[in-house]
Formats: structure tokens, C-alpha cells, sequence
């Protein structure tokens, strides 16, 4: 399979597309065929100044390569974005509630959260410095923390979130 693949690739670079769409090329490799796969992709990039479209499951592979991410789910764009911009402006949000009480108003661009019993945990997108005073505003919280997440875990709460807002 992952002679296959390399052949595939070299076949589809040959003629210097444009544009090259990869659907999973990276499904069933082991991970030094997986290496060997993406390092003449990512020169081809930097050198041709190729477009590459690359659908996958594996986010560790879309780290790696991509400038601009889309999330699909359900055959929807749900989410576009350039990786530095959507990396920078989300965050994990971590409120302890006052006790007794449940959250208000969450922030906006809240992609998904979760409440057991006083922790209150929130992945937001688009955070800004007033994201936080705003969720001390309208909610009675005695502690808030605050940490980066990275795309895993970016597009892992949005699915998580999809399921709920369905």
C-alpha cells in the first residue's frame, strides 16, 4: 500500500497540477510511510507554490500541513479558517461556579461546554480580552483559568458541540 501511494503521488506531481486534491492519502500507512508520503508533499508546496486539498481524518496530518482548515460534518462547512488565526483566537475556559449556582449566558463563540458540578469547562472561538469579563459579568463564577488548545482538541470539541446543538 504505501509503495502504491508514493507512485500515486509522483504520478499526480509529474505534470505540476495547480491544484492537487488528496482524499485520506495517508489512510492505512505506518508511520514512517506516512513521513515518507508527506515530506515530498510539503516541498512540493513550499517550491511549486501548489494548492493542495487534503481531506483526512488525521489531524496530526492536517497540523502539519495545512495553512487554511475547513471542518465538514454532516456534508456541511461548518468551520474555515486559516490554522493561525483559528489557533490564536481559541481558547479553553475553565470557571469554577459559585456554589449553588449554574451558568447564565455563555460566551459567545462557545463551540461546546460541559458542567459537573461546580467546574464549568468552555471551548470558545473568537476569544477576546473581554471574553472573560463579559463571563464574570453574566454569570456568578469565583475562579476562571484560561488555556490554549490545539486542533485536536479544537475540532474535537466542535463535533462534541454539533451533537449537542442537534
Amino acid at each position: 500500500k504505501g509503495m502504491l501511494t508514493k507512485l500515486s503521488l509522483v504520478l499526480a506531481l509529474a505534470h505540476e497540477p495547480e491544484l492537487l486534491i488528496l482524499d485520506e492519502p495517508t489512510t492505512g500507512l505506518d508511520v514512517v510511510t506516512r513521513e515518507e508520503f508527506l515530506g515530498p508533499v510539503l516541498r512540493m508546496v513550499c517550491e511549486r507554490e501548489c494548492t493542495v486539498l487534503f481531506s483526512s481524518h488525521s489531524i496530526e496530518d492536517v497540523e502539519r500541513l495545512a495553512d487554511h482548515v475547513g471542518l465538514l460534518t454532516n456534508g456541511q462547512l461548518q468551520l474555515s479558517s486559516s490554522v493561525f488565526s483559528l489557533l490564536s483566537n481559541a481558547k479553553r475556559i475553565r470557571a469554577v461556579l459559585h456554589d449553588g449556582c449554574l451558568p447564565e449566558t455563555s460566551p459567545t463563540g462557545t463551540i461546546w461546554q460541559q458542567v459537573d458540578r461546580r467546574e464549568w469547562l468552555m471551548t470558545v472561538l473568537d476569544f477576546t480580552d473581554e471574553t472573560v469579563s463579559r463571563l464574570k459579568e453574566t454569570n456568578r463564577v469565583d475562579h476562571v483559568e484560561l488555556a490554549d488548545v490545539n486542533l485536536s482538541e479544537l475540532f474535537k470539541d466542535f463535533v462534541k458541540g454539533q451533537k449537542v446543538r442537534s
